[in-house]
């Protein structure tokens, strides 16, 4: 849960204060975004919808079971994490339009003056089912989006896909998905 540091500069969750807390469900979630919304076939390790760690040892093979086990009351504690996981793979299995062989622009957003925002990606693809429009957002601020020709957007933090009404900005560390 610390960014991947070893396990001699580990960091429990729980050393960690509300603001950080909520910034790495946030880079969590928003990494479930990029693999379940990308085309080709998405991965993801056993208890990382709940933001399982291994106590920061980047090699475990070697380590015992307190190490490598699962604890799935994580799954209680990180249950907004866990529903937006499930939400995405609701939304990709619902949708030809997250898999491979369909027709995708990626491209870094632009402000106002013309220059590229790095870390906030525009992504378009269409499937059988309509168009969607996903923005990525990794910077540190909200961004403002252009939601010409999207009549809905696509919220899936309940754990179901479900439409709701189009937003003009998209917070930092998030996404929003929508559809025409």
């Amino acid at each position: 849960l610390n960014g991947g540091t070893s396990q001699k500069g580990w960091k429990a969750y729980s050393d960690f204060n509300d603001k950080q807390k909520n910034e790495l469900r946030a880079q969590n979630k928003l990494a479930a975004a990029f693999v379940f919304l990308a085309q080709g076939t998405p991965f993801i390790n056993g208890g990382q919808e709940f933001m399982r760690t291994k106590q920061g040892d980047e090699n475990s093979y070697i380590s015992d079971d307190s190490i490598n086990q699962i604890d799935l009351t994580y799954k209680n504690t990180f249950n907004d994490v866990y529903k937006v996981y499930k939400g995405l793979i609701a939304l990709r299995k619902s949708s030809d339009a997250f898999t491979a062989g369909t027709e995708v622009l990626a491209d870094t957003v632009v402000n106002a003056d013309g220059k590229k925002i790095g870390g906030f990606t525009k992504y378009v693809t269409t499937g059988t089912d309509g168009s969607y429009c996903v923005y990525f957002n990794a910077t540190a601020e909200e961004q403002t989006i252009d939601t010409t020709g999207y009549t809905k957007a696509v919220d899936v933090t309940s754990g179901v896909p479900t439409d709701v009404s189009v937003p003009t900005t998209v917070a930092a560390k998030s996404f929003v998905i929508l559809k025409k």
